[in-house]
């Protein structure tokens, strides 16, 4: 879990489902449930692309943020930890994403 192929290769595959899905897409796609399961809100077929983009946001994010930290050393010592954090974080967005769509 702690290797950074595990994000690279779970964000090429939340990418590569979007961009099927989206060849696959009709002209609006449900982008909203409410409690009782019913869709409440419709969005463009582009929405299929939201969790990658918001996937590959955090893992930016959680890049650069040790490098503006006044305290880097310690985003060194617990390297290992944080990777761990953001393939949780991405392999969950992912799973948000099938959940979702029903790829």
């Amino acid at each position: 879990m702690r290797s950074r192929w595990t994000t690279a290769v779970v964000l090429a595959g939340m990418w590569a489902l979007s961009l099927v899905l989206y060849l696959r897409a009709p002209s609006r796609v449900p982008t909203h449930w409410n409690a009782h399961g019913e869709i409440d809100s419709w969005g463009p077929p582009a929405t299929l692309f939201i969790l990658p983009a918001v996937a590959v946001m955090l893992v930016l994010l959680l890049s650069v943020l040790p490098r503006l930290d006044p305290r880097r050393a310690n985003w060194e010592k617990f390297g290992g930890e944080v990777r761990v954090i953001v393939n949780v974080l991405v392999m969950f967005l992912a799973w948000v994403q099938v959940a979702t769509f029903g790829g």
